[in-house]
């Protein structure tokens, strides 16, 4: 600004490269600036909060606060996950990221969509006779096809 250049332009240009647009306030609840402070925050509260907020989460089984503290309880359920040897699987594509990790006598699969439409997993891996051990569906794919934004971890 001091040596004439476009300030505004140049706040326009990083606002969508900025983080600050995942740092707005914590959503706690439906109250005013949304349970996170009683002043004024740095950032302004999102516009969703009165429906997207903690308390909200909190009391639906099925919400991705649920969905998360499963996850993490599941992980440390499955040392496999976390000490596991590490093999990528389909490699070249696009829309899924796969992998597994083997542990002693276990195997997971886990494969992740991406994208927003459905996926095909190239593999010669026999996911129809693997278990499904946790997904994001309510019924997780068993086949190669995975829907838009599944995530599955199969036991092989």
């Amino acid at each position: 600004k001091e040596k004439g250049a476009d300030y505004q332009g140049f706040l326009e240009s990083h606002a969508r490269i900025s983080r600050d647009n995942a740092r707005t306030p914590m959503q706690w609840d439906a109250t005013e600036q949304a349970g996170f402070t009683t002043g004024k925050p740095w950032l302004a509260v999102n516009k969703n909060y009165p429906n997207l907020n903690v308390a909200s989460q909190e009391k639906n089984p099925d919400s991705v606060l649920n969905y998360f503290r499963k996850m993490i309880q599941f992980r440390k359920e499955n040392l496999v996950l976390v000490y596991g040897a590490f093999t990528m699987i389909d490699e070249n594509n696009k829309q899924l990221f796969a992998y597994t990790r083997s542990l002693e006598d276990q195997t997971f699969l886990v494969v992740l969509n991406f994208s927003d439409t459905d996926a095909v997993l190239n593999t010669t891996l026999h996911i129809e006779e693997s278990k499904v051990l946790i997904g994001n569906y309510e019924s997780p794919s068993t086949r190669n096809l995975f829907r838009p934004f599944e995530a599955v971890i199969f036991k092989l």
